[in-house]
């Protein structure tokens, strides 16, 4: 069972993580209607990116919680290895995201997070991934302790 600050440091990171990723699909669906010469006011930008952060939450937030839990509990075993958790956990959480947006279209018939159509927008997934990643090996570092 997690102590605490590794459960602290986990659902901080996730909601890190889905913040970052839904804002980043939210921005890369505008700039393509902005690609079409579609115009969006920066109050559009703002409510349409609210409106998404409340849409995803419990489909996209979902996916990504587990997503972040089974890659962070896998890169717990490889770090006891090769102690570097401020490179295996950013990367597990970039390889989450590879792996989740790769199986949504086969397993839901739709590309459930249209801001990743592109490489680009896959590639801005995969860093909410690993900043949220980097947020959990930050968090879930014991402090240093004082001695006399």
């Amino acid at each position: 069972m997690p102590n605490r600050q590794t459960l602290f440091a986990f659902l901080t990171s996730t909601l890190v993580t889905f913040i970052l990723a839904s804002l980043f699909n939210t921005q890369f669906v505008i700039a393509g209607l902005e690609s079409v010469n579609v115009v969006v006011p920066f109050s559009d930008r703002a409510r349409m990116s609210w409106l998404d952060l409340q849409g995803l939450a419990f489909t996209y937030g979902i996916v990504i919680l587990i997503g972040l839990l089974l890659a962070f509990w896998f890169m717990s075993f490889v770090n006891r290895f090769k102690a570097l958790p401020k490179l295996w956990f950013p990367l597990g959480g970039a390889i989450a995201f590879i792996v989740m947006i790769a199986a949504m279209e086969p397993l839901l018939g739709v590309t459930l997070i249209t801001g990743a159509r592109t490489l680009l927008g896959w590639a801005a997934q995969c860093a909410a991934g690993a900043l949220g990643g980097l947020v959990f090996s930050y968090l879930n570092t014991p402090a240093a302790t004082v001695t006399d």
